[in-house]
This record gives structure tokens, C-alpha cells and sequence, in this order.
């Protein structure tokens, strides 16, 4: 029985948890036998006490301002702290008494003219609408903090409009020279008719009803088809500068998908259109700081796992397409040592094939011991060679032609169970032994019948 101190303790509590693994039972009883609890010896190791001995983030006041602002510069909306970011929400009221006091001291605000639009507003952005000739349906706009105003202002869109005594254009009563009109009105404001079906579904459908297509309202209202117009550089820099500035808590992927593209193709990638624009990129751009930040980042909130992005199929791809593979991303972002980066599936050529082959060959092994010794070097002979005897006269060898018999296929399998080896007929070393007990016996199970092979050992594989 081992004699426990506390020096011993701490010795072997750093010794096991160095690489954040979690220490013996035996040990952790003899820590909370000699200093009262795990987490006293823990600190007196020096080490952070948690689950896996994952790091404990120790707040402050400094601390909780800077992640305040992080999340600001990242464009994630402050008023969903609570909710995706619960340890900076609690740290930040328990420090300055309100989540709103914390997001004045770090420099910005909550305020209510931040989140609503005040009645006149509201109002206001409904006469604008009807001036411009709009949809006067709410979902047409695009406009989260207008929607927000309504509800709070007015209850509903209806009431909005109704107080200004536009209630008639809730409803609107088509003939076709109105058709042409709002067309033309679109096409005069420099809206892209493309997107009417997005900003107006109400002047598509009556459109549709009215003219049987819309290709055909468009010729009737003066455009031979649906027009597109091809923008000029400046022109899809000034649109990527109005994403960034009006709507940039959206990717421009989910935003406005046919802008996204036309900058692709244009600049050749959207990264190198942002940077034209002289803007911040999308936030769903990847580029090799983001992913090495978005690594050390997850690391950092207690996330750990043995496969390629932390089960992130994004953050997976990102790393393979900059880095190369998973494990590099994590070396460019230091934590080789910490994290377990899966290595990937050993990658044979023809040439490694054949190295392979004559090297076993020299060791003494037969070809079946090759092929159940080595993972994966059948299915890279099949796939390089056409199969596994012609990467044996690849590799200068002639593959030894047993001469089978009702007599051998028994003895073999008899030598099999005595060696514990497995039966099963999907069995890549016993090819050809199912082979001839086809050949002899006309399938697999009689011929390990014939062999003296119980069911049960037929089932188990093994010897019992």
C-alpha cells in the first residue's frame, strides 16, 4: 500500500494533468484526503481545477471591457451576450452591477433610440415608403429595428399605416396601366427589377395575373425581357461599401447571394473585392488569421476533441484549404501540444506499394501476414495494381500457388481455430482458403462443418 504526502500529492497531480487529462482515482482521494477537497490541491499544485483540467478564465474589470469590445469588433450583437456568452454576462453584472453599466464603461451604448425607431420615425419611414412607390407590406423591407418600432409603437403594421390614413394602400387594387407604372417607377429609381419578386411579391403576382408572366409585363411596360445591367467596378465597390455599412451583422453570402458572386467573379475572390472596397471583410470569409484565431478561441472557451475542427465542418474545410490539414492549423496556432489533431489516413502510391512489399518479403512474412499485418495495403494494391497478385509481380515476386484439396481447405481451417484466428469469409487473409472451400465444398459453412467447426465458434471467430 502506498504511503501518501503532500509533496507526492502535487508531484503526481502535476505529473498526470500536464497534458489536461484527468488525474487516478487514487490520487484525487489522497488530495482530498490530505488538503480537504481536489480544488485545494489543485491550487496548491498550481494547476486550474475543472473538468479535464480545463482553464478557468479569472475575470476582472479590465478583462470583462476588453471582451466587450472583442465581441463589438467581431459585429456580434451585445444584446445576445446573455445567451451565447453567459460567464462574460454574469462576470459583467457582478463587477459593475448591470450588463448595461458594463457596456457603457467598455464605450457603447444600449440605449433605447439604439434599438427603436420613436413613433415619428416609424411614421415617417411609411410616408417615404408610399413616396417612393414601395410595398407597403412589412416583410418587403428588410428593416429588423422597424419591425421592432411597429410592434412597440403601434402593435401592428396595419394600425402604423392606418394613422396615417394610408389603409387603402394595404390592400392594393391592380389594373394593368398600374402594372406599368410601378414598373417603370422601379426602373426610374434605379431598382434592380431582378429583385422584385424579394422587395414587392405583390406587384410580381399581380403582374403574373395580369400579363400571364412576368417577362411578358415587362415587355409591355417597355423592357424587351428581364434586364440586367452590368455593373461597373466602382459601382460593385459602392455595393459591397453599402453591405458593410447598413447590413454586415448578415454574411453577404446569406445577404445578397448574386452580389457575392458578381464580386468573385469580378476580383477573383470576395476577400480581394472587400479589400478593394477598402472594408472589413464578411464575417463569413475565411482567411488563415481567422482560422488560427477562431481555433485559439475555442480552445480557449473549453472546447477539446479528437476530430479535424471540433466537429465544425466550416473550420475543418478553412484549415485543409489554408493550412493544408487540421493538424497544421494547430500547429500555426501553438497548441500542437495541447490539442490531439487526428493524423490522417496514410496516402500509398505504386511506389510505396512495392517498398512495402519486398521490405515484408525481406522480414521473413508471407504475403496473407503482409496483408493483415499492414492496414490498408490490400485496398492500395487493388487500387494501384488492379489487385493484390499483379502488386506482387510489381514488386518483382512470384506469389507462392498453393495446391488445394478437400483435405487441405480442412486441415487449414482446423489450424486456424487452434491459432485463434478469425473464420469469417469477408476475412482479407482467408481469400483464398473461402475460395476453395467453395470450390470443394460448395459454400463456407459446410466446409467448416466439415472442418469440426462448431456454430458457435463459426459466429465468435475465434478460438473458444
Amino acid at each position: 500500500m502506498r504511503l501518501w504526502t503532500k509533496e507526492k500529492v502535487i508531484s503526481e497531480l502535476r505529473r498526470t494533468r500536464k497534458d489536461r487529462n484527468r488525474s487516478p482515482d487514487n490520487v484525487n482521494a489522497a488530495a482530498r484526503l490530505l488538503f480537504g477537497s481536489l480544488r485545494a490541491a489543485l491550487d496548491e499544485a498550481g494547476l486550474p481545477c475543472g473538468k479535464n483540467g480545463r482553464p478557468i478564465k479569472k475575470w476582472s474589470k479590465d478583462l470583462v471591457i476588453r471582451e466587450i469590445r472583442k465581441r463589438a469588433t467581431d459585429r456580434r450583437k451585445l444584446r445576445k451576450t446573455q445567451y451565447e456568452d453567459k460567464p462574460l454576462y454574469s462576470s459583467a453584472r457582478r463587477y459593475f452591477g448591470s450588463w448595461g453599466n458594463a457596456v457603457k464603461a467598455a464605450g457603447f451604448s444600449l440605449s433605447v433610440e439604439d434599438y427603436f425607431y420613436s413613433l415619428d420615425e416609424v411614421q415617417l419611414k411609411i410616408v417615404e415608403f408610399y413616396e417612393r412607390g414601395d410595398s407597403m407590406r412589412l416583410h418587403s423591407h428588410k428593416d429588423e429595428k422597424l419591425k421592432r418600432s411597429v410592434i412597440k409603437h403601434f402593435g401592428t403594421w396595419s394600425r402604423a399605416v392606418k394613422s396615417l390614413g394610408l389603409d387603402a394602400e394595404l390592400k392594393r387594387t391592380w389594373t394593368n396601366q398600374k402594372v406599368i407604372d410601378a414598373l417603370r417607377h422601379r426602373w426610374a429609381n434605379g431598382r434592380d427589377l431582378a429583385r422584385t419578386r424579394f422587395e414587392d411579391p405583390g406587384l410580381v403576382s399581380a403582374a403574373c395575373t395580369r400579363f400571364g408572366g412576368w417577362v411578358k409585363a415587362l415587355e409591355a411596360a417597355g423592357f424587351q425581357g428581364q434586364v440586367h445591367t452590368r455593373w461597373t467596378d466602382e459601382q460593385l465597390l459602392d455595393a459591397l461599401r453599402l453591405y458593410a455599412t447598413n447590413h454586415s451583422s448578415k454574411p453577404i453570402t446569406v445577404h445578397n447571394r448574386k452580389l457575392a458572386d458578381m464580386a468573385r467573379t469580378r476580383f477573383g475572390s470576395l476577400t480581394r473585392a472587400f479589400a478593394k472596397a477598402n472594408v472589413p471583410p464578411s464575417r463569413d470569409l475565411w482567411n488563415k488569421e481567422r482560422v488560427v484565431l477562431e481555433i485559439m478561441r475555442r480552445y480557449r472557451s473549453g472546447e477539446h476533441g479528437d476530430t479535424d475542427g471540433f466537429g465544425d465542418l466550416k473550420l475543418a474545410k478553412a484549415s485543409r484549404r489554408h493550412f493544408g490539414g487540421w493538424a497544421e492549423a494547430v500547429e500555426a496556432a501553438g497548441l500542437s501540444n495541447r490539442i490531439v489533431a487526428p493524423k490522417p489516413p496514410r496516402k500509398w502510391d505504386a511506389n510505396d506499394v512495392i517498398d512495402h512489399i519486398r521490405r515484408c518479403h525481406r522480414d521473413g512474412q508471407s504475403f496473407p501476414q503482409m496483408i493483415s499485418s499492414t492496414r490498408g495495403l490490400l485496398n492500395a494494391a487493388q487500387r494501384n495494381f488492379g489487385g493484390w497478385k499483379n502488386a506482387i509481380f510489381a514488386a518483382g515476386l512470384k506469389p507462392a500457388n498453393r495446391v488445394w484439396t478437400r483435405d487441405a481447405v480442412v486441415f487449414e481451417i482446423q489450424e486456424r481455430v487452434k491459432s485463434g484466428k478469425s473464420l469469417r469469409s469477408n476475412d482479407p487473409s482467408n481469400g483464398n482458403l473461402v475460395s476453395a472451400g467453395y470450390r470443394f465444398f460448395g459454400s463456407w459453412p459446410i466446409a467448416l462443418e466439415a472442418a469440426g467447426v462448431n456454430k458457435q465458434k463459426k459466429r465468435r471467430g475465434t478460438k473458444s
